[in-house]
């Protein structure tokens, strides 16, 4: 007889089988329904990093058509040359001169500046980078002599100029010279000082190693706005919320990177919610009060020159005695003469004084310099020498663009200039 046959074992699950399939079912049908809520939020985020460039640079685009035209003309020229690009921080500077570089199809170096140990160790930087190598000696001589075997142009760009500053300004005079040294090189600086050409033009003036400049302002309301609008997609936060976003940056400091920012975190404090919200206005408001609502006028104030912040004294008592935020160049340099000599900084030359809020002042947003309105008269048989004079610098129109309260409460603060400005009416 033949063994009995074997009784299958039978396994008892852990749990019972509806509840699994069921709870299956259950997290399959979640998933499905939080996928297109995560969607909704992903890509808008991502975009608004900084880390992100857009296609298109939206803002600056009579900036980069200059500074394109610039780099044409010298590198067809059988010379080298020089830009200096300056600006606050957020205001497109970087992003600006790389769209134009894509465009331009030369070959450049890009440094930063903050990321060198020592100001003098650009020379071997560049040298490096130029060579593919980490040998080379840090000198003048020999980045001219690695350049010139290239025997091709090559664009030196030099971000955040500032770092190079030394005691006696020596390395960025030679910074600026190396092109009149050695035609193969084209040096492209920025930096967030708005008042370095003005340090650096004498002598680079004598040099005739003159940079070509270009000032960036601070962003717009309207330009930021549009630059929201690139970088979200349609319908992920609504325009009310990003106009909000806008004027409130542009009233503090006209950095895009803060408007961006605040538009991203708003967007990371909802996406966990079951919907997306109809506005995002309260968000916006929540995280600007959150963060404080320190002015920018107040900090730009802070950081300017002190010869600057006089400059600015004297316009502000000049608009104190006759009750305007007007008045021209020359009325305010006259104002600032005795005022210099009472702080004890050295006195401005009116080409100075004017090249100061025509430049500096003007790139921060605090000033506005116009054309005097030309007047009709009926022919008084002046000779031209003297119709010429009434048109003369002296006559430009200076305009104060932010509130004088904060201008004055800026410089209450600082003892120096305290008591240049006029006593509160």
């Amino acid at each position: 007889m033949g063994r009995p046959a074997r009784r299958a074992r039978v396994v008892e699950p852990l749990f019972p089988i509806g509840r699994v399939v069921k709870k299956a079912e259950r997290s399959e049908h979640q998933l499905k329904k939080a996928e297109p809520r995560n969607e909704w939020w992903r890509t808008s985020q991502d975009r608004l990093s900084l880390s992100f460039v857009p296609d298109k640079v939206l803002g600056r685009e009579s900036e980069a058509l200059q500074l394109k035209d610039t780099l044409d003309g010298i590198l067809r020229a059988d010379r080298g040359g020089a830009v200096y690009v300056s600006g606050l921080p957020g205001t497109g500077k970087t992003l600006t001169v790389k769209s134009v570089l894509r465009e331009v199809g030369c070959r450049s170096i890009w440094v930063n500046c903050a990321s060198q140990g020592e100001p003098r160790a650009i020379y071997g930087t560049l040298c490096d980078r130029i060579k593919g190598s980490t040998t080379s000696e840090s000198t003048e001589a020999n980045l001219i002599a690695t350049l010139s075997k290239k025997g091709e142009k090559t664009i030196l760009v030099l971000d955040e100029l500032d770092f190079l500053i030394t005691r006696d300004l020596s390395l960025l005079y030679a910074v600026f010279e190396l092109p009149k040294k050695c035609s193969e090189a084209v040096v492209l600086g920025i930096a967030n000082s708005v008042d370095l050409p003005e340090r650096l033009l004498p002598w680079l003036r004598a040099c005739q190693s003159v940079p070509v400049v270009f000032p960036f302002r601070p962003y717009t309301s309207d330009a930021m706005e549009k630059i929201i609008l690139q970088r979200i997609e349609k319908d992920v936060m609504d325009l009310p919320a990003v106009k909000l976003c806008a004027k409130k940056t542009a009233a503090v400091n006209g950095d895009v990177r803060l408007a961006l920012d605040v538009c991203r975190a708003a967007i990371d404090s909802v996406k966990n919610m079951p919907s997306r919200p109809k506005t995002f206005i309260a968000e916006i408001v929540r995280i600007f009060d959150s963060r404080g609502g320190v002015s920018g006028v107040r900090r730009t104030l802070e950081n300017l020159p002190i010869q600057q912040q006089v400059v600015l004294c004297s316009f502000v008592r000049k608009l104190s005695d006759q009750k305007r935020k007007e008045a021209t160049l020359g009325s305010v340099y006259d104002e600032y003469q005795p005022m210099s000599l009472r702080v004890g900084t050295s006195s401005l030359t009116f080409g100075e004084f004017s090249n100061i809020c025509n430049s500096s002042l003007s790139q921060t947003g605090l000033v506005e310099v116009a054309e005097a309105k030309l007047v009709r008269r009926k022919p008084t048989g002046r000779s031209p020498r003297r119709q010429s004079s009434l048109t003369s610098p002296r006559t430009k129109v200076l305009r104060l663009c932010v509130a004088e309260a904060d201008v004055r409460e800026c410089f209450q603060a600082r003892r120096l200039l305290r008591d240049l400005l006029p006593s509160a009416s």
